[in-house]
């Protein structure tokens, strides 16, 4: 994973990739921690998807996020750590 400075995402990466190597992913420096940026797209990586009021994941059926709301800040979060 890598941590950027500023960028026009919080974060990005390439889901279930583990079985080829190419596990790649962006985490904003700014979003790594208080925005949950970090685990969540870690979380991608290893198969995971959203959480279940908006996602489908047939592939890996246990591999869901919690949707959460950060205390600090608004709005939701899919915390996948």
């Amino acid at each position: 994973m890598l941590i950027s400075d500023p960028a026009s995402l919080c974060g990005v990466a390439y889901q279930d990739m583990i079985s080829s190597g190419q596990t790649l992913g962006a985490v904003q420096r700014n979003c790594a921690v208080g925005y949950y940026s970090f685990g969540h797209e870690m979380g991608h990586s290893y198969g995971a998807t959203h959480n279940r009021e908006v996602s489908n994941n047939p592939t890996y059926p246990t591999a869901y996020g919690y949707l959460m709301r950060p205390p600090t800040k608004s709005g939701y979060r899919t915390n996948m750590a």
